[in-house]
This record gives C-alpha cells, sequence and structure tokens, in this order.
C-alpha cells in the first residue's frame, strides 16, 4: 500500500511561499503540493561528528515523512543569529546551542543558558542529560525559552562531543600554576560560568575567535587553551602551536546540540512523529560517533604527536571544584537579586538531579564518566577516577 497522503495546514504552505534565502549562507528552500523542503543551517563549523549527526538527521526525516518533509541542503559556520532568525521566519531549520542566543531569547542570560546546554563544569555526562530531558520536566525550559518565538528545540546529542580537557604550553602540578595564565575559554563572552572559575583561582580568561586560537597561542597571547574534543582539535595540530600538555578533565561540559524547528511544521502531528524519528536517529549516530573508536585513534594519534595526556593533579581538581561550588552559588544569589525566576528554577531543578542519580552514578562510575562525591556529585567529563582517590579529591570543603 502506498503512504498516504499528508497535507498541510494552509497556515503553513503560506508561510513556506514566502521563504527568502538566509544573507550570507547558501540556503534554498521549497515547498510544493505536499512537499516541504527547508534548509539545515548550523551555527558551529564542519565537523567530522557534527556532519554525520545533521546528515543523519536529513537522511532519517526523508525518509521518516515518505519524502514530505526534506532538509534541502545544509550550510555550516553560520552566524546564530541568522540561524535564529531564519528558524523563526519558518525559512529554516537550524542546530545551535542556548548559549549562542542567551542574550536574544526571554531574558536568559548566558549563564542560565549554559544549564540548558548542559555546559557546567562537573557536569552531567551526555547520557545523564539525555535522562533528564526524556524523564523529567526539565525539557520545558526549552519550550518556554523557544514557544514565543514560534520555534520548538530538539534534542540531537552533543555538539563535539565531551570536551575532556585543556592544552597548555607548561606542565600544570599545583594549583598556583594556573595564575596569571591567558585562557581562551568557550571563546567569549566573558562571563560565563567557566571565565568566573578561571578568574577564582588566579588565570584570565581571553576572549579570542575560534579560527585564531592556534596562532594566538604560537604568539603568546594565550598560555593555554580549552580542548573542543579529541577529533576536532586532532585536525588543528595544537601541538604545532606550543600545546604539549594535555590535561583533563576540562571545565566544559558535553554541550547539548538541538535542532531548531518552526513551530508550525513541528505542531503538524505527522511531521511531529517523523522529526522526533530523525532526532532520536541522530542521538544514536552522534553518541556513536563522539565516543567511538574514532575518539579513541584521535587521543592515540595526538600522543603520538609528542603530546603528554595526562590527568590535572589531586590540589588543581579539588581547587576547581572549590571554585565552581563558589561561583555556583554566587550566581543563584545573583537570580534570586534580580527576581529571576525561571533562572532560579533551572538551577534547583538541575542541581536537584543531579544530587538525585548520585546513588547509581557511584556504581556506574566507569560508564558515566562522573566523579562522584559524599556531599554532592562532581562531574568530570572524560575521567575515571579510581576509589582510592575519591574521598581525596571530593572531601567535604
Amino acid at each position: 500500500m502506498g503512504a498516504a497522503r499528508l497535507l498541510l495546514p494552509a497556515s503553513l504552505l503560506l508561510l513556506l511561499a514566502a521563504v527568502s534565502p538566509v544573507r550570507g549562507a547558501a540556503a534554498s528552500s521549497s515547498y510544493g503540493g505536499d512537499k516541504v523542503g527547508l534548509p539545515l543551517l548550523v551555527a558551529f563549523a564542519d565537523t567530522p561528528g557534527l556532519r554525520n549527526t545533521t546528515e543523519a538527521f536529513a537522511e532519517t526525516v526523508a525518509k521518516a515523512s515518505a519524502g514530505k518533509l526534506f532538509v534541502s541542503n545544509i550550510t555550516y559556520g553560520v552566524s546564530p543569529a541568522n540561524v535564529l532568525a531564519a528558524a523563526r521566519d519558518g525559512r529554516a531549520f537550524g542546530l545551535a546551542l542556548h548559549g549562542m542566543f542567551a542574550p536574544d531569547k526571554n531574558g536568559v542570560d548566558i549563564k542560565t543558558a549554559q544549564y540548558l546546554d548542559n555546559n557546567l563544569p562537573f557536569t552531567l555526562s551526555v547520557t545523564q542529560f539525555a535522562s533528564l530531558l526524556r524523564h523529567t520536566p526539565f525539557g520545558r525550559f526549552w519550550r518556554q525559552v523557544y514557544e514565543p518565538l514560534g520555534i520548538r528545540a530538539m534534542y540531537v546529542g552533543t555538539l563535539v562531543g565531551p570536551q575532556v580537557g585543556d592544552w597548555y604550553k607548561k606542565p600544570i602540578a599545583k594549583l598556583s600554576d594556573l595564575r596569571g595564565l591567558r585562557m581562551r575559554y568557550t571563546g567569549g563572552p566573558l562571563n560565563t560560568l567557566q571565565a568566573e572559575i578561571l578568574k577564582e583561582v588566579g588565570a584570565e580568561p581571553v576572549f579570542v575567535p575560534l579560527p585564531q586560537a592556534k596562532q594566538a597561542l604560537a604568539n603568546g597571547t594565550l598560555d593555554a587553551l580549552e580542548l573542543l574534543g579529541v577529533r576536532v582539535d586532532l585536525s588543528a595540530k595544537i601541538w604545532e602551536a606550543g600545546g604539549r600538555y594535555l590535561y583533563y578533565p576540562g571545565l566544559q561540559g558535553p554541550e547539548a546540540a538541538h535542532v531548531l524547528i518552526p513551530a508550525k511544521i513541528a505542531d503538524t502531528p505527522e511531521l511531529e512523529i517523523a522529526l522526533q524519528r530523525a532526532c532520536d536517529e541522530a542521538i544514536s549516530v552522534n553518541y556513536a560517533d563522539y565516543f567511538g573508536p574514532a575518539a579513541q585513534a584521535a587521543v592515540k594519534e595526538t600522543r603520538k604527536n609528542g603530546v603528554r595526556v595526562g590527568r590535572y593533579p589531586q590540589e588543581v581538581i579539588r581547587g576547581l571544584f572549590a571554585a565552581y561550588r563558589k561561583v555556583m552559588a554566587r550566581h543563584r544569589e545573583e537570580q534570586v537579586r534580580r527576581g529571576n525566576r525561571l533562572g532560579v528554577e533551572v538551577l534547583d531543578e538541575y542541581d536537584a538531579y543531579v544530587r538525585s542519580v548520585s546513588d547509581f552514578d557511584i556504581m556506574a562510575a566507569p560508564e558515566a564518566q562522573i566523579l562522584p562525591a559524599r556531599d554532592h556529585v562532581a562531574r568530570y567529563v572524560g575521567v575515571q577516577v579510581p576509589v582510592a582517590q575519591r574521598s581525596s579529591v571530593c572531601k567535604r570543603r
């Protein structure tokens, strides 16, 4: 039996009839009869894991909708402002992070957006955050942020995989070795949680655009920079700029990528089912890519080029964790003082979930990639801590 004909709302067809290209991006949209095609604009560079994720989404949405909904083309490196505008106007799908749009979205500040992105130090693992979205009401915060803009956001995995460490020119043996170091973290702005933590331990966060980061490390503008991901950084060959030491864990979490879908498409029942299937397939491909053999091969290749890969000393981890606790508490107090109910709810529900899953996480530590503590769960992406070390790392401060 042939596929049933999918009838789209007249309002959607009228919207798509007015499609226009996004300035600065090779975007094309089409509609005709019962078929709708939109470009997918990605607010990040083309990287192997991300490319596989977007292509899985595109292929599956076409199959699951029997060709009624499809991605006409994929463009990487589009500015976040253009991505958001195109999705809001119904001209394109988008892929990005909450933090890329924080100044423009309903009063959500950059630090609160980091909770929505799972872009936190000592954070939930990729799979734990996916569980948070699926099994708790936390996903409603995504809806509260995007629905007023006429957009539905759907989770598709992590942007660049586990961001497991930091590059340095010199070894880091103790916490005081971080003092005075000029470090690139998240690229900017310089009021992120990571930047505040670096300031707390005496380092200096510096804004450098990603394409210029390697040169800045080479010429001394930077003393250190964050690892975006073992596969992403491998192609950059950071060791050529003097980055000879790679320490884990890093202060950034495995940022949760999401597809932005015009609400008039997402709210169509038949298309909603196809979109969910496409996102599920994208997640599966995303996890397999970032946590599979290719990641291990990238670590091996990095070491072959003379880079020393090792875990931060205990003193450094304890100091960063203490700074993290102080910065997080300060941020919550700021939200209360500003009367930002949404911000407080996001922080409290995230932290409550972290605490609620700690018992099992301790049992599953090798798989969950977390660092358990007795009074709190200190999470590091990509690190497995021997039981004998846990009490010294996570003792009550």
